[in-house]
């Protein structure tokens, strides 16, 4: 069992090394929204190794970039991230208050596919 936390733990870190590096070389291009994509997503695996401050610090900038861009498919999955966030934490009232915003997002932007997912999945 050791060794497949072990392995997990690598994962993690391994992924974060990489969305570190995606995020500095999107900044020194000038891509905001791949900076945004990139921030957004390294909250999962900071939220799987319960780094919770730093996955909400990265999610937190990664949603503002997104709501300055205007792009609400990604805003919706930023709010799905929190809400994992907040379900890791245990804390269920505020993790089902952020998989409805992330829902109802994709839902008002068509991502019937997306909503539909988010519903089945965290809402039911």
């Amino acid at each position: 069992m050791t060794g497949n936390y072990d392995k997990a733990l690598e994962y993690y870190n391994k992924a974060i090394e990489c969305f570190k590096k995606a995020i500095e070389i999107n900044q020194e291009n000038g891509n905001y929204s791949e900076t945004a994509h990139a921030m957004i997503n390294i909250a999962l695996p900071y939220t799987n190794l319960k780094d919770f401050s730093e996955a909400e610090r990265y999610l937190t900038q990664g949603l503002e970039m997104m709501k300055k861009l205007g792009d609400k498919c990604w805003e919706a999955r930023a709010y799905e991230i929190f809400g994992l966030l907040y379900l890791a934490q245990n804390q269920e009232a505020l993790a089902k208050e952020y998989f409805t915003k992330s829902y109802n997002l994709y839902e008002s932007t068509g991502s019937n596919s997306e909503a539909q997912r988010v519903y089945e999945t965290y809402l039911k």
